[in-house]
This record gives C-alpha cells, structure tokens and sequence, in this order.
C-alpha cells in the first residue's frame, strides 16, 4: 500500500487514477479548487459501480487549495510516497496564452521542488502536444523533442515548459517519469474536453476535417501510471496510444455507437479561417472561450501519427482499439442521457 496524492483529481483521467488506485488499497489524498467538484468524481464512479461510491469516495482525502502556493502543495507532498501530477489548465484561448503557460508551469515547479526536497515520486502527466512534428512524415515518438515554432498554442507550450521541469528535477536525483497521452478518450463531464465529442454528435454536429490525430482509452493511461509506479521506472518518457484516426472516422464512430448522423460537411480552410476569426470576435464581445482557435483551425487539417512502441514495450502494455474506446465511452454517455429522462 502507498499513500499516493493527486493533482487534478477530479477531471476525468484523475477521477479514474483515484478509482484504481482505492481499488489497489492505496491511501488517496486529491488536491481539489472545490469540494463541490467532488460531485464529478462520484459521477465517474457510476459508470463502473452500481452500489458503494459514496463510501468509496469518502476513503479520498479531499483538500481544498490552491497549486499555485508552494507552501500548500509543499505540505501535502511531504506526506505521500508518490505524486501523481494530472492537474493543467487546458485553453486554447489566446488571449489567455501567458496566463496557461505561466499556471501550468509554475504547479508543476512546486510539485517537483517539494518532491525534491523531501525525497517523494512523481507521475508526471504531459500530453502528445508537447512533441514535435517530424517533416518527413514520420510517426511521432518519445525522441521527437519540441521545438518552438509560430503560431504554437499556449498550452503546447505550456506541457514543454512542465516537462523540462520535471527534467530539471530527474537531473537534481528527483525521482520521476512521464507519459505523454494521446487525446484521452473516456466518460466524463461531457461539456468539457474529448467527451464534449460526444455531446456535440449528439446535438447533431455536421462538420468535420480532414485532419487527425491519436487517442488512447483512459483505462490504459491510468494502467500505464500504475505500470510505471510498480516497475520503479524514473527518468523515462512514454507516449500512449491506442490507434490513429481521421478525425472523420472518430466522429463517425461515435455517431454509430450512439445512433446518431455522422458529421457531412467538410470543414475545408475556408471556413474554418472564417469560424476561427468569427470565434475570436465572439470570444471578445462576451468573454467565452473560443469553440476555434486560429491554432486549431491550423492543425484541424493535419494528419499527425504517433508511436506507442516504447511504452508497449517497456511497460508491456496492449492499448484498447479505438473501437473499443469509442464503444465504452458510447455507452456510458447513452447511459446518462436515459438517466436524464
């Protein structure tokens, strides 16, 4: 048994990080904005309970604060064996581009100065928007190392910048490693992030690009943390991915599993240079996040692959089909909707 703490514990992948690790027996603290948001967690749970969440999550140790505070995340830290690090904001706004890199940044500083100083683990979560794209087609893997270029998101530049903090750390004696997920792809809080596809198929979506990317299921990335935690690896990278995809297929998955119409209408340069700029606009006049950004409308019609050799390998892992994602996560939202009526 470990006493483990996590970051960003009631998102999505930390709702199901937390789930596995009570169901291994391990002491759970999770660093939370609000314990109202405790409510998303209980909501995971179900997809995978029928009875006992509430008694399972009631096993968390739920902390208010803020990460942002050294001295806070300091104190928790000292208390766990390992820390699992899942919270970043994640924003494509660009008018909040310094604002993400700067919080992103600094959270992960003070996980990884405290773990130094007293000695602790970490898992730190990256993404694959913190590698680069080699021009020559290749697939994208551990060694395909960021490189600045115009136009890139503040988040991109926000997991590079985490990362070399952790490595800051590794080369100080921390004791650490990272996974660099590909879009996660499970049930959740289905406004927000990749189960948001899901809800906008639903409502009917009818654009999609020519562009893609890869996924990997959320069970295999906690799968592949714990992996890393029992083999003691530190000092390591892993991308994680379950399949590359046409971003037309991936919508047109979902609509089957969920019995809805595929998106129709192509999303050509055109209209998207059109959305990205009538978005921003919106963005300003009302003070909402842009559903496109110019950064996005950038790679929507970019087909980048990826590579998970290294961690199937090295972590022995068999990562879910894309089918299999899609169908899970499918269910589960079809699960809610008939909850709702």
């Amino acid at each position: 048994m470990q006493r483990a703490l996590v970051t960003g514990g009631t998102g999505m992948l930390g709702s199901h990080l937390i789930l596995s690790l009570l169901e291994r027996g391990d002491e759970v603290t999770a660093i939370v904005r609000s314990k109202e948001s405790v409510e998303k967690v209980k909501h995971v749970f179900r997809f995978y309970r029928n009875e006992g969440v509430d008694e399972l999550v009631e096993r968390v140790t739920w902390v208010e604060g803020n990460l942002v505070c050294y001295t806070f995340v300091e104190e928790l830290v000292a208390q766990c064996d390992i820390a699992y690090h899942c919270a970043a904001t994640v924003s494509f706004n660009p008018l909040r581009k310094n604002e993400v890199i700067q919080f992103n940044t600094e959270i992960t500083a003070n996980v990884v100065d405290a773990a130094l100083k007293h000695g602790k683990r970490i898992i730190h979560v990256s993404s694959i928007a913190s590698l680069s794209t080699p021009t020559n087609g290749d697939e994208v893997d551990e060694h395909c190392h960021w490189k600045s270029t115009k136009g890139e998101s503040g988040y991109s530049i926000s997991k590079f910048y985490s990362e070399m903090e952790v490595w800051r750390g590794i080369e100080q004696g921390l004791n650490a490693a990272m996974v660099n997920p590909a879009v996660i792809i499970g049930p959740g809080d289905w406004r927000f992030g990749s189960p948001s596809f899901f809800k906008a198929v639903s409502n009917g979506l009818p654009f999609y690009t020519n562009g893609g990317t890869g996924f990997v299921d959320v069970r295999d990335v906690v799968a592949a943390m714990i992996s890393i935690t029992d083999r003691n690896i530190s000092g390591e990278s892993f991308v994680l991915l379950g399949g590359n995809a046409l971003y037309r297929d991936f919508l047109g998955m979902i609509a089957n599993t969920i019995g809805k119409r595929s998106p129709f209408i192509e999303a050509n340069r055109l209209l998207l240079g059109i959305g990205w700029r009538l978005e921003y606009l919106r963005s300003l006049l009302f003070g909402s996040e842009p559903i496109v950004t110019k950064e996005l409308a950038k790679t929507a019609n970019r087909f980048t692959r990826y590579s998970s050799k290294k961690a199937n390998a090295w972590l022995n892992m068999e990562f879910r089909p894309l089918t299999e994602m899609v169908e899970h996560t499918g269910r589960c939202f079809v699960s809610d909707l008939l909850k709702r009526r």
